[in-house]
Order: C-alpha cells, then structure tokens, then sequence
C-alpha cells in the first residue's frame, strides 16, 4: 500500500483471526486516520479552521468499505470539533445533521 494514503478503490489487506473477526488498521498517513491523542475538546488550530477538510472531496465511503468506520469516526470528531466552537443555541440546531460536510454547507 505504500506511504501514500489509500483510496477507495485501492485493495485492502486484512488480516483474520481464528474467531472470523477481520482487524483492519487505518495507516497514520491516511486521510481518516486519528491520533489517539486528538479529542472533540481539542481547539481548532490557528489560523482559523477553513473547512478544507470538509469539501467533499473525500466522500463518505459505502457503510462495506472497510475505512466506513475510519471516516465515522473523522466525521464525528469534524462534527464535534465544529459544534464546540459554536454558541450552545447555534450547536443545538445542528443536531439533525450527520456529516460535517452538511453542517459545513449549511
């Protein structure tokens, strides 16, 4: 797979237990990848957040893919990331979305 980050259509290579349960790991170079340390409390770096990660450009995979889960949990953490730095009435109207590109585009 190499150093770069993967993409949708590339193969991905899991590796299986004796369970049937199959471990996938999302590289640290990969766009959905999230560091342990990161959390929704994190502030938004400096200069101010300008939504480049939200653009669209890296859809949503389908729920089979294996990075499904990897990109919930990037969006989730976008969401939170988003809601935090809002006043409370303005986070409570986004409750209805779920992707941060939608909250982004609204």
């Amino acid at each position: 797979m190499g150093s770069s980050p993967a993409t949708f259509s590339e193969t991905v290579r899991v590796s299986s237990s004796t369970d049937s349960f199959a471990l996938f790991t999302v590289e640290a170079s990969h766009l959905f990848y999230i560091h342990p340390f990161d959390n929704p409390n994190n502030p938004l770096v400096s200069p101010p957040f300008d939504g480049r990660v939200i653009t669209g450009r890296n859809p949503q995979p389908d729920p089979n893919s294996p990075y499904y889960s990897a990109w919930d949990r990037c969006n989730d953490m976008l969401i939170a990331w988003m809601t935090n730095s809002l006043t409370r009435d303005i986070s409570i109207s986004l409750i209805g979305y779920n992707t941060a590109k939608d909250i982004w585009l609204d």
